[in-house]
This record gives C-alpha cells, structure tokens and sequence, in this order.
C-alpha cells in the first residue's frame, strides 16, 4: 500500500530516544573521525589550524573495540557443533540431511561467508549495540539449487517493529528496516506477519533524494511479495544481554567502556598539547633569524627577542591517569592478564579471577547465540518445508583453552602446594600439554611415566540416540503455531499490565 515519506521514514519513539546512544557505541567501536569529532570540541581561543592538527594525529586507543572482540573471539574460539535432523512438515517422517543444509553451513550469505562466520558478525553487532538482527530469505528466482541464505543487520537500520504473543511466546507483527541508503536513494522494507487466512508479505519502497523536498508525496512499494503460509517474519533478533525492563531490547557490552575510552581521548589530547609545546616560546621581532626547531615564535617589537618556558608537569599526571583508568576497567572486562607484559607482577589469584569473569560473559553470549542459532536454522527449513529438530552446541570450555588462565593456574598451585611431589607431577604433565605439538604429546608423557587418556568418540547417529528421538516426538508434537498453517487460536489478550509483566519476563 502507498505511504508517503513521512511515515516511512518515521522511527518508533524508542528508536528515536536511544538512537544517538547506539551511534556513539558505534563510533567508540570504529574510533577514527567520527569518534574524534563526536568527543573532542574546540575551544573558543584554541587556534583552528592547531585544533585540525590535533584531530589528525592523536592516537585513540581502541578500548571498545578490544573489549567486544575479546568476548566474542572466546565464543567463537572453537567451531559450534552442529547435530542436523530435519522432519518433513507434512507427514513428520525423517527427511534426513537435504543437499542444500551443507551448502548453507559453509556459505551462509551466498557471499562466501559461513554460517558460523555470519554468526559471529552478528554477535560483534550485538555487543556493540546491545542487539542486531538476522534475516533469513529465498532468491526470488526459481532455480534447482535455489536455498535459504542470511543477511545481517545493526540495531539501529531496523527503526521499527511490534511483537505480539501467544501463550507467553513473543512473534513479530510488523517490522520496518532500512535495507540501503547512500546520498540518491534510501531503500525500506516493511514487513507485516500473516495470520490463519493471510500470509506473512513485504513491501520494498525507494525514496528518491530529489523526492524528499515533500515529505507529504506518496510512494508505491515497487515490488511486493509474499511468504508461503504459516511462516512468521523471517527476522531473528540478536540479543548481547538482555534488559531488565523489556524482552526485546539488549544491554551494550561497551555501556561502560565508552566512557573511559572518552576520557582516555581528552587525556591524550591534553597530552599532546603539552608535548607539542614543550620546547621554548621565542619572542622575537620580524625579519630575526631563529634556527629550525628551536621552539615556537611570537612577534615582538623591533629588536627584540626573549625566550621564556611553558610548564609541562602535567603530562607525567596525565599517564598516571590514563593507566588507572585502563587498570580498573581491565580488571572489570577479564583482560588484566595483559597486565602481566608490565614490569610489575600480577598474583596468579587475581588473574585467574579476572579471566573466569571473562569466561563467565563469553559463556553467556554462547547460550544466547546458540538460541539464536536454532531459530536461524528452523526458519531456514521451513522455507524448504522442513522442519528443524536437531541440536547445536557451543563449546563453554573456555578455562581448558585459555592459556593465561591456565598458566596462572599452575603457578598459584605450585606456590601453595609448598613442593608437594604429587602436584609436581601434576603441574609437569599440563604444562607438557601446553607446550607440545599434540601429536607429539604422548611421547613427551611417556618419557615422564605419564599418559593421556584415550578420546571417547561417539560414533553414534544422533538421530538414534534417545534424547535425540524425544526431542524428535516432543518437536512432532509441537504447538508451536508457526510449525504448520496458522491457525485460528483465538484473541490474544492485550491487557497492558499483563502486556507489560510479559516484557519484564515475569512468570515465564
């Protein structure tokens, strides 16, 4: 249907209450030229070639962008394991592994990227935003190896969307995004969920930039098209952490950190002022010859010249700033134990404390990014009209593979343990393992009396084992209404207060 531009561009309140935050978690993340120019603000006597300078040559730390990176480098450490079953959604018989799953793992977006690569794209979006967003669509050309493929999303394009619920679950009702934008044209996309008689449809509009002198002229989606029925709005949201107040928004790994990433900026620059003018201001007259680097000059009277020194005790102050500031935010974010490359040591208690905080968010993200992942995965097959009931796992053995976590670990025992043989002989055999190439491991083990345990391989068919087969008939017996043809369920309630004890999660 026609809408103009005006209400095409609108964003919901909330998105437009939250938008300049989340632009500033994204410059922090990016620093360069939009993060300087949003932190630092020239002063009225500063001189304007002096402050381009500045905004040119000092560094930013990249604090942010460290902080989501680490977190999201630990998940995504080791690969997912996936275990796939599908059923055929008509007669629930076992569909086995179709051709086009494989292909979809390894090149998820159709562009090269895997699905695991998509995946953790769409967790570094999440942590930087507090959310992102994931689609899942079919090319509208029919071809023989036509499959589902991903798209990925930032919080802030996705400017609009309702949920409604059924039975405590939350569905998508209705979702617009802004698909492309460059200085001719923005693209939207305006998604509206189906119900028992009517499919889930999508509307794509472009607005021209010579069109939007009027924000009352009305636009014709140019193209329409619709999904097959029973299937729901094919977006996943992502979400980093969630809010206390509302299921459908996310908390921001870098809340804190852009804060200090911005006083560390000003410190800097402050720093830099004071560095650049360390060497002596020349008072001098015109035309008196000053050598090259001998300091900054200021024209004086007629034969004059007077050399004078600007204070810059500051600057060893300012470092000592800086360094609390990165210590205690290190401390915080589990990333102390970079600390250790410093001349001063660092007890093996409080690396190991701060490295399990690490693993403690990492493990977090990997539950929600799991979830994320089956929904991803269901919707994909019922695009193909399958239905997905088997499994993913993400590996949340972190402490096994963290080298400084261990490292620390092994030297706390042995300074505890006051020589004991047998911890001894512990600590030998972990730190053979830590430092030998695996298939060299036993040998080096043998030559100390010690063995490493034969792996167990599963070698089992997961579709045969039995917590397989009841999720199988659980998944058979699904109520969910988006499984089949949706049907008539009756009216769901919208009273505000229980509309708002659901988004608060309370009594799921």
């Amino acid at each position: 249907m026609p809408m103009n531009i005006r209400q095409l561009r609108a964003a919901s309140h909330l998105m437009q209450t939250i938008m300049p935050q989340m632009q500033s978690y994204r410059n922090c993340y990016e620093g360069g030229p939009a993060f300087k120019n949003m932190t630092l603000i020239k002063r009225p006597s500063e001189d304007a070639a002096l402050f381009r300078e500045k905004l040119l040559n000092v560094a930013v730390m990249p604090i942010c962008k460290a902080i989501v990176d680490e977190i999201t480098d630990v998940v995504y450490e080791s690969e997912p394991t996936r275990h796939p079953a599908f059923l055929n959604r008509a007669t629930n018989a076992d569909a086995g592994i179709p051709d086009w799953y494989e292909d979809f793992i390894n090149n998820a977006d159709l562009n090269g990227e895997s699905f695991t690569a998509v995946m953790e794209q769409a967790a570094s979006m999440a942590g930087i935003e507090g959310w992102s967003w994931v689609f899942v669509d079919l090319p509208a050309e029919v071809a023989k190896d036509n499959r589902p493929y991903l798209s990925t999303c930032s919080a802030e394009h996705v400017i609009d969307w309702k949920y409604w619920t059924q039975y405590g679950r939350d569905y998508l009702e209705y979702l617009k995004v802004i698909e492309y934008m460059d200085a001719d044209c923005t693209i939207y996309k305006v998604w509206y969920a189906g119900d028992s008689k009517n499919p889930t449809y999508c509307e794509r509009y472009v607005i021209k930039e010579e069109a939007t002198q009027n924000e009352d002229n009305l636009i014709e989606p140019i193209e329409t098209y619709t999904l097959p029925m029973g299937m729901p709005i094919p977006a996943i949201q992502v979400v980093a952490r969630p809010d206390q107040r509302r299921s459908d928004l996310g908390v921001s790994d870098l809340q804190e950190a852009v804060d200090v990433q911005r006083e560390m900026f000003k410190l800097e620059c402050e720093a830099f002022d004071s560095i650049r003018f360390s060497k002596p201001m020349i008072r001098a007259a015109a035309g008196l010859r000053i050598p090259a680097g001998g300091g900054g000059i200021v024209r004086a009277d007629k034969d004059q010249m007077e050399v004078f020194n600007i204070p810059t005790q500051d600057i060893q102050q300012i470092r000592e700033q800086q360094q609390s500031l990165i210590d205690r935010l290190d401390s915080f974010t589990g990333r102390g134990s970079l600390r250790t490359t410093m001349a001063r040591q660092v007890s093996g208690i409080s690396i190991i404390e701060e490295r399990r905080a690490l693993h403690r968010k990492a493990s977090q993200r990997a539950r929600r990014m799991e979830a994320a992942e089956k929904e991803i995965i269901a919707l994909a097959a019922m695009f193909m009209d399958l239905r997905w009931v088997g499994d993913i796992e993400y590996s949340t053995d972190y402490e096994d593979k963290d080298l400084q976590f261990r490292m620390a670990l092994l030297e706390t025992a042995s300074k505890l343990s006051g020589g004991n043989s047998l911890v001894q002989e512990i600590i030998d055999k972990e730190v053979i393992k830590m430092i030998t190439p695996p298939d060299e491991t036993a040998a080096y083990l043998a030559k100390i009396g010690s063995s490493i345990a034969e792996p167990q391989v599963n070698t089992t068919d997961w579709m045969a084992m039995a917590d397989a087969q009841g999720q199988i008939v659980k998944d058979k017996e699904s109520d969910q209404i988006f499984d089949s043809e949706i049907q008539d369920k009756g009216v769901t309630t919208n009273d505000p207060i229980a509309r708002q004890l659901i988004m608060l999660g309370v009594g799921r």
